[in-house]
């Protein structure tokens, strides 16, 4: 594993908590949409920058249905700072990495439902800050989440008082509700400096909402 990638995974390993810069809604520019094939295609998740070429999503929007296949390069579009129908940021996967334990497919809801994106090339700090990580046990809820949905897919939605409802091995519930297009979206918890993400949405559950935690999903990866 090079030097990058080792990097990549001490953060979600919860050996890196770095500060956050303050960010307010509407704004936002590290969340972006995460597209398959083209910018435009229908079906989208939410993703997030979490260094500056590195994106945090859920497995299921970045892998085949069938075998559980990280998408080819190229092919998986993330575009950030949305602003009156329009992008300032565009990048596409140089590689896709998933958990040891992922064994395809990809099934939401699950502790394994959780990717990162390798950024072709990095996005500057003047056009987004990467949003730290937190670990579970460093945050206090209530949680916030912020995503897209496809019925308006370039404006992002916000939902606060998010309370912890329970959790599994890897997982936590939300009392938020999720809709098609919040998939790989964030789970936010205040800090002194700003915002860290504490867990990726996988999927819903009934009225509630099911989200992985990065701290576990990759823990075992050196």
């Amino acid at each position: 594993m090079n030097h990058r990638w080792r990097c990549a995974l001490c953060l979600l390993a919860g050996l890196w908590i770095g500060p956050a810069a303050a960010q307010t809604a509407p704004d936002w520019p590290a969340i972006g949409r995460v597209t398959w094939g083209a910018v435009d295609a229908p079906s989208a998740c939410t993703g997030t920058l979490i260094a500056p070429d590195l994106v945090m999503t859920a497995a299921h929007c970045v892998t085949t249905r069938d075998t559980g296949a990280p998408a080819a390069v190229g092919r998986i579009h993330f575009t950030a700072g949305w602003r009156d129908g329009a992008y300032s940021i565009h990048r596409t996967n140089a590689a896709i990495t998933l958990p040891d334990a992922f064994a395809g497919p990809a099934h939401a809801g699950t502790a394994t439902d959780l990717a990162l994106i390798h950024l072709d090339a990095a996005v500057s700090p003047g056009q987004a800050i990467p949003l730290p990580l937190i670990a579970l046990d460093r945050a206090i809820p209530p949680f916030t989440l912020i995503g897209y949905r496809r019925e308006t897919p370039a404006r992002l939605h916000r939902q606060d008082n998010c309370a912890l409802l329970g959790g599994a091995p890897g997982l936590i519930v939300l009392s938020c509700p999720v809709v098609t297009g919040n998939s790989g979206a964030p789970v936010l918890a205040p800090m002194s400096d700003g915002w860290g993400v504490v867990a990726v949405i996988s999927a819903r559950a009934g009225g509630a909402s099911v989200a992985v935690r990065p701290d576990q999903a990759f823990s075992s990866q050196p």
